[in-house]
């Protein structure tokens, strides 16, 4: 071979670009959807499992946050609301994103640490607190992104979910 030549099986920078470039649009149509979960260890498996029984295995990306909806929109870390819509701009673009599944849990820290203890002395209590969070959430996406299905979700700590909401509103520019 001769000296400053590039051997056939490595490519140029702009032929593994255009590569990516490809490779990403194929395998932008297969994650429609975005998860929001909490990032608690207690419950990484199990909403594993109940998006594979769904049918989502290698369907979406996925965003843990402490506390989930509230890592979405909270007083206390306004900050976080302005990560969260960036990295959703960004995948959103990247995998089409047309639905978007936010799942909190009971008996979550983050949640009672923002919210307050007060809201979360029942069972009950916690989960009118989830709902209006996840529908608060839900109609912040909506603000931004018209057109999206938002479903959000309260899961035990025994992985048994319960779906609160479920929230479309039809895009008026048809988009």
């Amino acid at each position: 071979m001769a000296p400053n030549s590039v051997p056939p099986s490595l490519k140029t920078a702009e032929e593994v670009s255009i590569k990516a470039s490809k490779d990403m649009q194929a395998y932008a149509s297969v994650a429609p959807y975005l998860v929001v979960t909490c990032s608690d260890f207690r419950l990484h498996d199990e909403v594993t499992r109940f998006l594979e029984a769904r049918g989502l295995r290698d369907q979406y990306d996925k965003i843990a946050l402490p506390g989930a909806s509230i890592g979405v929109h909270n007083h206390k870390f306004p900050s976080w609301s302005q990560s969260f819509f960036e990295q959703f701009r960004i995948l959103k673009a990247i995998h089409h994103i047309e639905h978007v599944m936010i799942i909190d849990h009971l008996d979550c820290g983050m949640f009672k640490h923002v919210v307050g203890k007060e809201y979360t002395k029942t069972q009950e209590h916690e989960k009118c607190a989830h709902e209006e969070q996840l529908k608060k959430v839900a109609e912040l996406i909506h603000e931004k992104y018209p057109g999206l299905w938002v479903e959000g979700l309260i899961m035990g700590i025994d992985g048994r979910v319960s779906t609160v909401i479920e929230f479309h509103i039809p895009d008026p520019t048809g988009e």
